[in-house]
């Protein structure tokens, strides 16, 4: 798990008893790696300007540090935040950069987050933000 301070953050305000047991463990076994990312002004600018109310610039602005994060490391965002996800994943075709991005839900059963990060985690076609979504 990576962890940029907004993330850090973010976590220390939001998260459950649970999620704050499990990041301890991940923790104390060295599973939770401090990393500097950042987006450029340009990029970050590009996503919003995909938003179709305020109310989604918003959104977006609130966590457009996971596409940092995802862009400095594997590319790979695991989070529960489906608004996002859809936000990003319309971006997308405007927006290249986050096209081969992968994003996975672990509390979405349909992701069959488990058995894939079994698996190696590959950044499968399906997941990627720029892939065709069926109707």
């Amino acid at each position: 798990m990576v962890m940029t301070d907004q993330l850090r953050e973010e976590w220390d305000r939001h998260q459950s008893a649970f999620a704050l047991r499990w990041r301890a463990s991940m923790q104390s076994r060295g599973r939770v790696i401090a990393i500097k990312a950042a987006l450029d002004d340009d990029l970050r600018d590009r996503i919003e300007q995909t938003a179709a109310s305020l109310a989604q610039q918003v959104a977006i602005a609130k966590d457009v540090h996971l596409v940092a994060a995802a862009r400095a490391t594997d590319r790979t965002i695991l989070s529960l935040d489906e608004v996002m996800r859809r936000l990003l994943r319309r971006a997308s075709g405007q927006v290249r950069e986050l096209r081969l991005l992968v994003w996975a839900n672990p509390d979405r059963e349909a992701d069959g987050v488990v058995a894939w990060l079994r698996a190696g985690a590959k950044p499968d076609a399906p997941r990627r933000l720029g892939a065709p979504q069926e109707p």
